[in-house]
């Protein structure tokens, strides 16, 4: 398993282009929002509490199975999925290759 900030990659959501049209209505605000890489190798999991932010997982490469609270599903690339505030997630790989998601947490202004 292996975390990294996503400012590190190519990809790194140009302009924040990206972020707008996944998340149309978030203002990107980096003392509010954090956006970071995760990877999952081979017969691994990440797990994480949300705490007061949400999260968007956007998966873009890979097979796997998310779970949040207690519900759980399987996720593959392209596939976005919201996380509430407060939440338990774990993200499983469940093939071969890496599964790798991007992962956008965020405050709204109604959260607060």
């Amino acid at each position: 398993m292996i975390l990294r900030n996503i400012d590190h990659f190519e990809f790194k959501l140009r302009n924040k282009n990206l972020l707008h049209l996944l998340l149309p209505w978030l203002k990107f605000n980096p003392q509010k929002h954090s956006i970071e890489l995760i990877e999952v190798v081979k017969d691994s999991a990440v797990t994480l509490c949300t705490q007061n932010q949400r999260e968007a997982l956007i998966i873009i490469a890979g097979e796997g199975g998310v779970t949040i609270g207690a519900k759980g599903s399987l996720i593959k690339s392209g596939d976005l999925i919201s996380v509430p505030a407060n939440s338990v997630r774990s993200i499983a790989n469940i093939s071969d290759e890496p599964l790798y998601a991007v992962s956008i947490k965020y405050i709204l202004e109604t959260d607060i």
